[in-house]
């Protein structure tokens, strides 16, 4: 069950939003079920451990999969959306002059923003799709983590929340969102299939 718990919440676009309510579940395992705030410890830790590994290792496995040539447009896309999001988060106001105050700035608006993205529980948030935005933001990694760290707790606990307001049906929280992710990852796939055969033509 603990390892179940934790390879949902590893999992992208599911991660703690499904993991969470999965590993508590009465309904699916019973008096074997995990206690909501065990299954909010492991997949709070499952995800800043990938957000962590992400951090480090984002950047160089873009550059590995780019040479694959069957993926590489999809890749290039997925880089490019990451890209404009770190684009906006990096806006200041133009009246802004020191340079010394536009760093400080640009960097409270980045780690404010990789909180925040990392704090809501919708599809497309969350630590897998922040710590990229991160990684392309040029944030740092201890900086990022902590943003990261900070968001996931919160996300966490309105999930908890959730599910402690649902429940016996928090099961079914847990299929809603497997069934998003599912669709979310289809589409992302379809856009990426549409953009390459785009790029052939």
């Amino acid at each position: 069950m603990a390892i179940a718990t934790v390879f949902i919440a590893i999992l992208p676009v599911v991660e703690l939003r499904g993991a969470i309510p999965f590993g508590a579940s009465e309904k699916l395992f019973g008096s074997d079920a995990l206690t909501i705030w065990q299954s909010f410890i492991l997949s709070v830790l499952s995800c800043i451990f990938v957000a962590s590994i992400l951090l480090l290792l984002l950047r160089p496995i873009f550059e590995i999969l780019k040479k694959i040539k069957y993926i590489r447009n999809f890749v290039n896309y997925l880089e490019e959306k990451f890209k404009n999001k770190a684009k906006k988060v990096t806006k200041l106001e133009p009246q802004v002059m020191d340079v010394s105050i536009v760093d400080k700035q640009a960097v409270k608006k980045q780690f404010l923003f990789v909180l925040v993205f990392s704090a809501v529980p919708i599809p497309l948030t969350g630590v897998w799709t922040a710590s990229a935005i991160a990684v392309f933001l040029g944030l740092g990694f201890t900086k990022s983590l902590v943003a990261l760290c900070i968001g996931t707790v919160i996300s966490g606990l309105i999930i908890v929340g959730l599910v402690l307001l649902c429940g016996g049906y928090s099961t079914y929280i847990f299929h809603g969102f497997m069934i998003v992710a599912v669709v979310v990852i289809l589409w992302i796939v379809v856009r990426g299939l549409v953009r390459r055969r785009r790029v052939r033509v």
